[in-house]
């Protein structure tokens, strides 16, 4: 049994998983580095290096980030309004303001490419560069704001 012994004593590491997303990977990384007390606070220094990449992408994707966000603020739909008697068909399209329901749902899907964990640490760091905590309407406003900029990507 010492043979036993010795194997589960040996160091093991788990490699990433096939197709895992970088963004996932590097949360992970920090957390185990920080779990293990090799570098205290990496999960918030990961966050902060992957929210400069995201500001770069805000500046250098501007005009298209901006094309997006306004899709993200309007729905667009058909009606149909069949008549069985006549047998005629007609269709009208329309626009429309989101609600949060599709925004949050344009937002889902972003913080999946992302990571959920970024996105919200993101979509706070937004909100708190335009507007004080202390101001809730002020704030829940720029916290909207941010979640429309971070739909956009996605969209």
């Amino acid at each position: 049994m010492a043979v036993w012994d010795k194997f589960e004593s040996l160091p093991s590491q788990t490699r990433p998983q096939r197709g895992a997303k970088p963004a996932k990977r590097l949360t992970a990384l920090a957390h185990e580095l920080a779990s293990d007390d090799i570098l205290p606070g990496a999960g918030k220094k990961a966050h902060a290096a992957m929210h400069g990449v995201l500001d770069r992408l805000q500046d250098s994707e501007k005009a298209k980030i901006e094309a997006r966000r306004k899709a993200v603020l309007t729905v667009d739909g058909k009606t149909v309004v069949a008549d069985m008697k006549g047998k005629t068909k007609t269709f009208n399209q329309f626009w429309e303001d989101a609600d949060m329901a599709v925004i949050d749902d344009a937002y889902r899907r972003a913080a999946r490419i992302f990571s959920p964990d970024i996105t919200r640490t993101y979509v706070d760091a937004l909100a708190y560069r335009v507007a004080d905590p202390e101001d809730a309407d002020a704030f829940e406003e720029a916290l909207v704001e941010a979640r429309v900029s971070v739909a956009a990507w996605a969209w």
